[in-house]
């Protein structure tokens, strides 16, 4: 009996016992309470004994495994709570082929099997019932509930750093289905104090010329890249050639050279590019809590209520991330996602959803059917999702690995990936460029995140991983910019809704939104990037990140690994370094130790929990 609750107790950890104390401490108490229970009904028969033993094990073994998959794509476990995800995970079956732990799963399913088999039939019912047996249940519950108020009370240590707990270095996954991630509370004097903070760091550089704009409507466009790094970028530093058009383009726009994304998480760099505030670190994005959502002043809505026509395209289905109930609110009226039309299946489509190229033709053509009223548009691309390995009915720089065995392999498809992104986005430039919109309207390029992929052969420091990471392009069109400009900078997603009023003349936002304009100079550029927990924040040429040799996922968490402590103290491992030169660049920047900054930090997260309370608050 004792070895058929091991398997899912104490190899819940990718196939392996938990190298983590609380962590490892959750297993425990998962054990414990099983045992305890099984313990509780050996009196009442082998029959009673066997559905409870069958039915336990395998309840944990498909909460385990599907929490394995589960945080591959999410970076997270799943609670009660992420129910509501339920059209996220039907869209990210598309991923199920790169599930990486069948092997470690079938040998779970084997192990399980056997010693339930096993203890089944050496079940023996004790000659006097009850005694014996309950005694020793409940005190093997007492033995659960003091591991688990342990283990709760570290957890809970956690949660209030906003980091988030449903990761495999705190909870057991059957643990984790019972425990809430919502750390929301009321704003403390603290958090309205970093806001303050980070504010004052924008205040512009005395004698130093800003670009000014006149007040006029133009039309405004957001094109979103999914997944392309900076670092891919030949107008960044790389050789490679994957990016000709963008680089092209690099030579007569406004280019952004340290332009960095808020999150691992496309809809909450969105957000901050929309709504100029940090959208959930550790918990779901604030799209699957519409419901609950009170105070959101997002540019959309703004220029909506400047009589502006506001429109979202986007190839996939609107019902992931709650997009359908949840652009509304940020003030999207027309909402375009071909792939929940009636002819989907006949429109033409690259992994995730409808082609880039179909859909920046569909964009560009609704657009120019608007007539003559000012219009805000986004585009967020899908063609150039992981895991990668699509048809892309181009020539492709590389050769394509349909099933890729290693980084190396993930990293070649990756290229292909921007690569095409690259030749959607020269595709509709040549044709908004011979259209009426290209003497009326801004746009902006940039991406949302990058991806974790690497070069097997690459040795990399963390900080430089962090670097291509986060660090994305960002190109501005403006019609009345008519020589190439470049921003150096420190800036992010969240500096776009304050840049973008600026370029239209509207000056009543000044103080609303924590970023800056982008066409000033300040004294303290400052970004604050958000990894599901853990975060990376850059002021001036000093980063300071928080050190862990172990991350996972494609979109990154080094919190889940390296964490797990029982009583932690995030500020031990926290790094800073001054950044001489571009990190994007082999051997082109040098790094030098600098003390940490653990005030930094703190309000840094302080600025994280008070967007994520003021969003919920009257």
């Amino acid at each position: 009996m004792l070895l058929s609750l091991i398997g899912t107790s104490f190899f819940s950890y990718f196939g392996f016992l938990n190298p983590n104390p609380l962590g490892l401490l959750s297993d425990c108490m998962v054990f414990t309470l099983g045992l305890a229970m099984a313990y509780l009904l050996i009196p009442f028969g082998r029959v009673t004994f066997a559905l409870y033993l069958t039915g336990f094990t395998c309840f944990s073994f498909l909460i385990c495994v599907s929490n394995w998959w589960y945080f591959q794509y999410f970076q997270s476990f799943y609670n009660y709570e992420s129910l509501g995800l339920g059209g996220d995970i039907v869209a990210a079956l598309k991923s199920l082929e790169s599930f990486q732990y069948k092997r470690e799963s079938i040998y779970l399913f084997i192990l399980n099997c056997f010693f339930v088999a096993l203890s089944i039939f050496f079940y023996h019912k004790p000659a006097r019932r009850g005694a014996p047996a309950y005694v020793a249940g409940l005190v093997l519950l007492l033995v659960a509930m003091v591991f688990g108020f342990v283990a709760n009370f570290a957890l809970e240590s956690y949660a209030k750093l906003n980091i988030s707990i449903l990761k495999p270095s705190y909870v057991h996954p059957l643990h984790a289905f019972f425990v809430s991630d919502n750390a929301n509370s009321g704003v403390e004097s603290e958090e309205v104090l970093a806001s303050d903070i980070f504010t004052s760091l924008n205040l512009p550089v005395k004698d130093r010329e800003s670009v000014l704009f006149k007040q006029q409507a133009y039309n405004v466009i957001y094109i979103v890249l999914e997944s392309t790094r900076a670092s891919l970028v030949g107008k960044y530093g790389n050789d490679d050639k994957l990016t000709p058009n963008i680089d092209a383009l690099a030579k007569s726009l406004v280019v952004s050279k340290n332009f960095y994304a808020n999150s691992n998480y496309t809809i909450k760099g969105e957000v901050a590019s929309w709504c100029g505030i940090f959208d959930q670190n550790a918990a779901p994005p604030i799209s699957k809590s519409t419901d609950k959502i009170k105070s959101l002043q997002c540019l959309p809505k703004i220029l909506a209520e400047r009589g502006y026509d506001t429109s979202y395209f986007h190839g996939n289905t609107s019902l992931f991330n709650s997009r359908d109930e949840f652009l509304p609110l940020v003030g999207f009226k027309h909402l375009y996602f071909p792939e929940d039309g009636a002819n989907a299946n006949a429109l033409p489509k690259i992994g995730w959803g409808i082609s880039d190229e179909y859909m920046y033709q569909f964009m560009l053509d609704t657009l120019l059917s608007k007539g003559d009223k000012p219009f805000f548009a986004h585009f967020m691309t899908v063609s150039s999702h992981y895991p990668y390995s699509w048809d892309w009915g181009i020539s492709v720089p590389v050769a394509e690995h349909a099933n890729p065995k290693n980084a190396s392999e993930v990293y070649e498809n990756y290229k292909n990936a921007v690569f095409y992104e690259d030749y959607a986005l020269g595709k509709f430039w040549a044709a908004f460029k011979k259209s009426k919109l290209y003497d009326n309207t801004i746009v902006v390029i940039t991406a949302d995140h990058g991806v974790w992929v690497f070069d097997d052969e690459e040795n990399k420091s963390l900080i430089q991983k962090n670097e291509e990471f986060f660090r994305v392009p960002l190109l501005i069109y403006h019609p009345d910019i008519k020589e190439p400009v470049e921003l150096t900078d420190t800036a992010s997603q969240i500096d776009l809704p304050e840049t973008v009023l600026n370029m239209l003349g509207i000056k009543d936002y000044d103080d609303f939104f924590v970023g800056k304009n982008l066409f000033e100079t300040v004294e303290n550029p400052w970004a604050i990037m958000m990894k599901q927990g853990d975060i990376v924040v850059r002021k001036n040429d000093t980063i300071c990140y928080v050190e862990g040799a172990g991350c996972a996922g494609i979109q990154q968490d080094c919190v889940a690994i390296e964490y797990g402590e029982l009583l932690p103290d995030i500020n031990k491992l926290q790094r800073c370094q001054k950044v001489t030169g571009n990190l994007l660049q082999k051997n082109g920047a040098v790094l030098s130790a600098q003390p940490a900054d653990p005030d930094l930090m703190d309000k840094a997260f302080s600025l994280i929990r008070y967007h994520n309370k003021k969003v919920f608050m009257d």
